[in-house]
């Protein structure tokens, strides 16, 4: 699809770093029943959902092995793959190692780095936007091993338990050497709103990336740069209807239903 024009199914909903765990804690289950909400909206509008990377916070395709605890979300995403709703996938730094197995029998067109297309006029960027923070050196050189094949290869010859247990460890010590590295986010995110600006001028009129888990959106009426935040702290996604972009924030307020949303502000 890269540079093409495209016809695709609107509305366009946007979200990234859900990070659904194999472990079902009550964080875990309210965070499934928000975005769920999300996907029977998708459904409903018969629209096109676009998955911005880290949409587990691990999943790793070895022969056709599901963690029980994930099956529903893959049921879920049958339902809508079902009901003709199409999906792109953007590989993250949680679950590039989808491809094999669970985006095609899903039918979900996977991206290893971005995506680039023209709808309606609109030309988009769609990219996950890890490895691309001035300080990122060290993970750019990561990132190349984790997706080198002979390193796939290995890690595929332990058993698929072995292989959960080892990378959630590992992204633990990362998460807390990441937090460690990233005390303020707000700087981190006007640095990847600088980029994707940047794109803007480039002749993409909607740019849009997740791994920084801070919302923020900048837009002058015609130009769009947005990162979409998480499902982490924020609950947030953007939704585009063919005319007017949204960047939407599920709350959960005793006084407003579930799915009551707020429209993050617009800074120009």
């Amino acid at each position: 699809m890269n540079g093409k024009e495209v016809n695709l199914p609107l509305p366009f909903v946007f979200l990234s770093d859900v990070h659904f765990s194999r472990h079902l804690t009550h964080y875990e289950l309210e965070k499934r029943e928000k975005v769920f909400r999300v996907f029977d909206e998708v459904k409903k509008s018969k629209g096109t959902l676009f998955l911005l990377g880290d949409f587990f916070d691990f999943w790793w395709d070895k022969g056709t092995y599901i963690p029980p605890t994930f099956q529903e979300i893959y049921d879920k995403l049958k339902e809508l793959r079902d009901a003709g709703v199409q999906i792109h996938f953007i590989g993250g730094n949680h679950d590039f190692w989808v491809y094999t197995f669970f985006c095609p029998s899903l039918g979900i067109v996977f991206y290893d780095n971005h995506m680039d297309f023209i709808q309606e006029g609109k030309r988009f960027y769609l990219a996950h936007g890890d490895g691309l923070l001035k300080e990122d050196i060290g993970y750019r050189w990561l990132k190349r091993i984790l997706r080198f094949p002979l390193a796939i290869w290995t890690f595929n010859q332990l058993p698929i338990e072995k292989i959960y247990e080892k990378a959630e460890k590992m992204l633990h010590n990362s998460q807390e050497y990441t937090s460690s590295k990233w005390p303020d986010l707000k700087v981190l995110a006007d640095e990847m709103i600088d980029y994707l600006q940047d794109k803007n001028r480039q002749g993409y009129d909607i740019a849009i990336m997740g791994h920084i888990h801070y919302p923020k959106r900048i837009s002058n009426g015609k130009k769009e740069a947005l990162i979409l935040g998480d499902w982490i702290y924020h609950n947030t996604y953007a939704l585009w209807d063919g005319k007017t972009f949204y960047h939407l924030e599920r709350k959960k307020e005793e006084s407003q239903p579930a799915n009551f949303l707020w429209e993050i502000p617009i800074e120009s």
